[in-house]
């Protein structure tokens, strides 16, 4: 008799595990592990000829966005100072912001989680690369992205700011 009874307990404990694996493997997993991501490794030339104090900046930005929802901005190029005598020396700009990202509606994604990486050759204050190039005081951004054939546009839901060209 008791082992019948065992036997019947271990039956239902059996099925209900079953069931609440095949209840999570249906709805909850899924949606877990199959987030939306992207896949873009792109590079884009910039310049920003007119900054404050005099200055000017030209370089390249190389954008990843991976399947795992994690991403970054690699940011190189040269600052230059116009007007003084003797001219200054240009500075180097060698950065990296590394973010996790999360898929929206409507071509948008969200930007989270940011840290950034610096050379030891970057001379450039992080106070002016806050006010002028990359804004990392804020927890989260949106950025649009639009696919144009084989390349990408990043900016703001009004307009684009950079456009990056496919390497993949």
């Amino acid at each position: 008799m008791k082992i019948k009874i065992i036997n019947y307990t271990f039956a239902i404990y059996v099925i209900a595990i079953s069931l609440l694996l095949l209840i999570s493997a249906w709805f909850g997993i899924p949606a877990f592990f199959l987030r939306d991501s992207l896949n873009i490794y792109c590079v884009s030339s910039y310049s920003a000829p007119s900054l404050p104090e005099k200055t000017s900046a030209n370089g390249t930005l190389l954008i990843r966005l991976g399947k795992n929802n994690k991403g970054s901005f690699s940011i190189s190029g040269t600052l230059n100072q116009e007007g003084n005598n003797p001219p200054t020396a240009k500075k180097l700009i060698l950065r990296e912001v590394i973010f996790d990202y999360a898929v929206e509606g409507n071509g948008f994604i969200t930007i989270h989680n940011t840290k950034l990486t610096r050379s030891a050759s970057d001379k450039i204050s992080d106070e002016f690369f806050n006010q002028n190039v990359w804004d990392l005081s804020r927890l989260s951004r949106q950025l649009k992205v639009i696919r144009i054939k084989n390349a990408w546009l990043f900016g703001s839901s009004f307009s684009p700011t950079v456009m990056c060209v496919n390497k993949i």
